[in-house]
């Protein structure tokens, strides 16, 4: 039991499905290209929601392998006792269960995939910021192009205000 309950632990690992550095650069917002961002926001929080659950599901089964080693070396523990003639308290099999490399090795795998879930959540909610942040530099843009009469301009004197405004802000806008 003692090879196998190894062998299982040993294929035990935690991902993490982020690349912190790629996805903080995706977190950034130029206001020179607000239309790509708005965009492309729907994707990127599509891709942080699917990691956050990835981590959620990575730290649900390593728990449940958590509860199995226990489970097993605790068995193991009584096993043994049992063929030395030993009498052995609950507590006593479960200090000498908790203490056992094996099952600090999944306790530190779950702490490890807890961290992960911890980042893929703030992640989550970085992107879920992001969005009420591009919303708000949109509506800024809007208020920025009444205040410089392209809405209340006719058609043809239009081009004017969007010509100061793309030199302004690097933002295309049609007259």
């Amino acid at each position: 039991m003692q090879k196998d309950l190894k062998e299982f632990v040993s294929e035990l690992a935690v991902r993490n499905p982020l690349t912190g550095k790629e996805m903080r650069s995706k977190l950034s917002i130029s206001d020179k290209r607000l239309d790509e961002e708005m965009r492309g926001q729907p994707s990127l929080a599509f891709l942080a929601g699917v990691a956050h659950s990835q981590a959620q599901k990575q730290h649900e089964r390593l728990k449940r392998a958590a509860e199995i080693v226990r489970s097993s070396l605790a068995k193991e523990v009584r096993k043994q006792a049992l063929d030395s003639g030993d009498k052995k308290t609950e507590p006593a099999i479960a200090a000498e269960v908790e203490t056992h490399p094996l099952m600090r090795k999944v306790e530190d795998l779950v702490i490890d995939a807890k961290e992960v879930l911890g980042i893929c959540k703030s992640m989550n909610e970085a992107f879920d910021q992001r969005s009420r942040m591009i919303s708000q530099l949109a509506k800024r843009e809007s208020e920025q192009l009444s205040l410089e009469g392209y809405h209340s301009a006719p058609k043809k004197d239009r081009g004017a205000a969007a010509s100061r405004i793309q030199k302004a802000t690097g933002m295309n806008v049609e007259g």
